[in-house]
């Protein structure tokens, strides 16, 4: 929902790098150029997320990705997420090298933020490594977004499989890969996706949302009759 998902970090680089041009440092060709190849190397990458935050019960989120309230929240166990992205990458490493964030938290970071990070970084771009500058910060771009969404309070995971490059595109995705692509029907169209391997262990609680009419015993006999244990149920306190 965030038009500018992937490029918040170029919009600051951009930003920085007026200002060393401002101040005689740097070629407006060098950073051009470094922009330019940040982009497109995000837009090569054709990363997979999975988002979460954690935020368990926030009207705005209901709103935006629940239905309009009607739905539910999952509440996962960290560390059980986080080493499922550990046996994601070691079925895969192996043969077919790619790379993952993890479970990372999402930063809404402004200019001033992150300038002690990357004021010296740009210092040292030249015509000679601007482009392992830009596949450097490539790799942290979907990691940060705009201020405006920091209520959200967001975690993601960033999987960026190997894929094959050919003269007429990119392969869907390398043959010796062991986790295997999927796809699901959406509105507008088909979606590729990938399974994280996990447990039960991995859902911890469920929230009803302020306008899910389920009654909450329901609720936990559904989750025991699914996973085997009983799951804590509880209803939002958002008024809506």
């Amino acid at each position: 929902n965030d038009y500018a998902e992937g490029s918040w970090l170029t919009h600051i680089v951009s930003d920085l790098c007026k200002v060393k041009l401002a101040s005689g440092i740097g070629s407006l060709d060098i950073f051009d150029t470094l922009i330019k190849n940040i982009n497109a190397c995000i837009r090569v990458k054709l990363p997979y997320m999975a988002c979460f935050s954690s935020q368990r019960d926030l009207l705005s989120q209901w709103r935006g990705y629940a239905d309009g309230g009607k739905g539910i929240a999952i509440g996962f166990e960290r560390s059980v997420l986080e080493q499922s992205m550990l046996d994601f990458f070691q079925s895969e490493l192996p043969s077919n090298p790619g790379y993952s964030s993890g479970l990372a938290k999402v930063f809404y970071s402004t200019t001033a933020d992150l300038e002690p990070w990357l004021s010296p970084e740009l210092d040292k771009v030249t015509q000679h490594n601007y482009v392992d500058a830009a596949r450097g910060l490539s790799e942290f771009a979907l990691l940060f977004k705009n201020p405006s969404f920091s209520e959200e309070n967001e975690w993601r995971i960033v999987a960026v499989p190997k894929r094959n490059l050919f003269a007429s595109g990119w392969e869907i995705v390398h043959p010796a890969l062991k986790v295997q692509l999927r796809f699901r029907p959406v509105a507008k169209g088909v979606s590729s996706y990938f399974e994280i391997p996990s447990t039960n262990s991995a859902i911890q609680d469920v929230v009803l949302g302020p306008l899910n009419k389920s009654e909450t015993d329901d609720v936990v006999a559904f989750l025991a009759n699914k996973l085997g244990r009983r799951i804590q149920v509880s209803r939002s306190a958002a008024t809506y």
